[in-house]
């Protein structure tokens, strides 16, 4: 009996360990499920969640994703692949065109990962990580050719512009669900023609790159049509290389001839220098600006139209500030361009998007507090008749509650021009600085389109002389152009006004959106490329931040349990990439500018030092 009961003993013993064994070997094989979740809990104590050297972007609206799928993969099916998974590295192979850097979206890990588990020995973590990689992948990548990789208001808080809006966990769930990953990045990718001219650009620029760059055109004194310099041979070939000149016109002469001062001239004008055919110290500095700084002022400018609204209006105005010009354009033709007068280094005229409502004729000006403290104020203590002889009025409080004051009767000794207390308004007139005609687009800037009473100005090529807001050259044929079918006063009414001194507004039956940018690099119609100078030193920044965004350090990667899986079936290796992003034109919508959008903007890498907004 004894022996008997040992037996059995023993016998519970042995299948004991056996059962032990077997329930720690499938505790320690965690499922999808428990490893995704453990590292999100983890995430959300504080612990950035890394995947093979790379941290996650995306970690908010991921773990939103993933709690809302009961932690279930999105890539994979019973351990084998969907066809999204090839769909997404499609997208992800056109970064470069868009001026991006693959290795942002994981690319290298992406495929590392994918080899691992094709040779059959991918462990049950990497499951996870290659569907934390592309999860992140495709909710980064969306949001960056979406909003843009920077967000703007961290390089200059005054920015203010129309943002494009889609839900993009919605987007990601519909993609997965539809198998239409790659036909869904492709339609968030900007469809502005100038968008597409410069893409066009950036890749024969990166082709002239990969050859070894354009000809330096040696220094020298000045050549005009006529002379005959050894630097004719140079400058021709530096031309042909950006299609300033024909490859039929390399003749190897040594002549200024007709024909290269026509390739000149082009060049002048696409770099917005004065088109006089002569080789000055200007142009040649253009002409010798490297194709590798080109490259990067091209990547600036894509990104500042990921920055804009999908629909700029079906009529809109845009106003390019290096440019020194506004463009009026209708279902996407321009109508109107004219010269424009922009805010001066020390006040810079802010980039914004917003809707002309109303214009102002025989507009008065009430001059802002900044430029009543820094330039009025120490005129008036020389002087104060300056502002009965500029038609000024100086007042104190506001309203109905304002009263005239008696410039002689001011201790203007004891102002501070920080704090100036007091409200100066020029009357309508003939030296009234905003001209005869206000265009007001409601902005916390306090920015606007106007006359000027300096005409003179515009002959100038540069042409940044304002406190920050638009002078324009042509006044009356941009109130003709707002007007048209635009309000309900006839014709009559408005010949009138113009002809009086007294103030009239004019309200508009449907607002235009205005559009106030930058950019030093922006296509003629023709896809013709115009690079102009960075007169605020605004690409430096963008550039500066955009090249950050590539060395950021990764930490390193966190431990995680890597049990092994039933061998995965085998997955095909990726084909060879080679498949162009299809864009199709977008109809343009109506032109009232969509509301801000309420999505989220996670992936957003700000850097640069914050400033102050600067105002007219």
């Amino acid at each position: 009996m004894h022996r008997k009961y040992n037996y059995v003993i023993h016998r519970f013993a042995i299948l004991s360990c056996v059962f032990l064994f077997i329930f720690s070997a499938h505790a320690n094989e965690s499922s999808f499920e428990d490893q995704i979740r453990e590292r999100f809990e983890s995430a959300m104590a504080g612990t950035p969640m890394v995947v093979k050297q790379k941290t996650l972007h995306a970690q908010e609206e991921m773990i939103k994703f993933y709690s809302e799928r009961l932690y279930q993969p999105a890539w994979s099916n019973s351990e084998k692949l969907t066809p999204s998974i090839q769909a997404l590295r499609q997208a992800l192979a056109h970064t470069e065109e868009h001026g991006m850097n693959p290795e942002v979206y994981h690319t290298s890990a992406i495929t590392e990962l994918l080899t691992e588990l094709n040779s059959g020995n991918g462990s049950s973590s990497a499951w996870v990580d290659l569907d934390l990689l592309l999860t992140d992948a495709f909710l980064t990548y969306s949001s960056h050719i979406l909003f843009g990789q920077v967000n703007p208001e961290t390089l200059r808080p005054e920015w203010r512009a129309g943002k494009r809006s889609t839900d993009l966990l919605g987007l990601l769930k519909s993609s997965l669900e539809n198998n239409s990953v790659e036909e869904s990045l492709t339609q968030l990718i900007p469809r502005h023609a100038s968008y597409q001219s410069l893409l066009k650009t950036l890749s024969e620029y990166r082709s002239i790159q990969r050859t070894g760059g354009w000809a330096r055109v040696p220094e020298g004194s000045k050549l005009i049509k006529g002379a005959s310099d050894k630097r004719i041979i140079q400058l021709r070939e530096r031309l042909i290389a950006t299609n300033d000149a024909s490859p039929e016109d390399n003749t190897k002469s040594k002549i200024y001839d007709e024909k290269l001062k026509q390739a000149v001239v082009r060049f002048q004008k696409r770099h917005g220098l004065d088109g006089d055919g002569v080789i000055g110290t200007g142009t040649q500095q253009a002409l010798n600006i490297s194709v590798e700084e080109r490259i990067g002022q091209i990547i600036a400018n894509l990104e500042r139209w990921r920055w804009l609204p999908s629909d700029l209006g079906k009529r809109h105005i845009m106003v390019n500030i290096p440019g020194y010009k506004l463009t009026m354009k209708e279902n996407d033709k321009t109508v109107l361009e004219m010269p424009v007068i922009v805010g001066k280094i020390t006040r810079e005229t802010p980039i914004f998007t917003e809707n002309m409502t109303y214009l102002v004729i025989n507009p008065t000006w009430t001059v802002p507090k900044s430029i009543a403290g820094k330039d009025k104020l120490p005129i008036l203590r020389r002087d104060p008749s300056y502002l009965k002889r500029h038609n000024m009025v100086l007042y104190s409080g506001q309203g109905s509650n304002a009263v005239e004051i008696n410039p002689y009767s001011v201790n203007w000794s004891g102002i501070n021009p920080n704090n100036f207390p007091f409200r100066i308004v020029q009357k309508p007139g003939p030296n009234n600085a905003l001209g005869k005609i206000k265009f007001m687009l409601p902005n916390k800037h306090n920015v606007y389109l106007h006359d000027t009473s300096e005409p003179n100005l515009f002959k100038r090529s540069e042409r940044s002389f304002s406190s920050g807001c638009i002078r324009v050259s042509q006044p009356h044929t941009l109130l003709n152009a707002v007007l048209e079918n635009n309000t309900r006063l006839a014709p009559e009414v408005i010949q009138s006004a113009l002809k009086s001194t007294d103030k009239k507004t004019v309200t508009l039956l449907n607002p235009i959106p205005v559009h106030i940018s930058y950019w030093t690099a922006w296509a003629n119609e023709d896809g013709s490329i115009n690079f102009l100078r960075d007169i605020y030193d605004r690409d430096r920044q963008l550039m500066s931040a955009l090249e950050k965004i590539t060395s950021v350090k990764q930490t390193p990667t966190l431990p995680v349990p890597t049990p092994e899986p039933p061998k995965a079936d085998m997955i095909t290796a990726p084909p060879k990439l080679d498949i162009p992003v299809k864009v199709e034109q977008e109809a343009i919508a109506p032109q009232v500018i969509p509301a801000e959008s309420k999505s989220f903007r996670f992936p957003f890498f700000s850097f640069g030092d914050d400033k102050e907004p600067l105002k007219e």
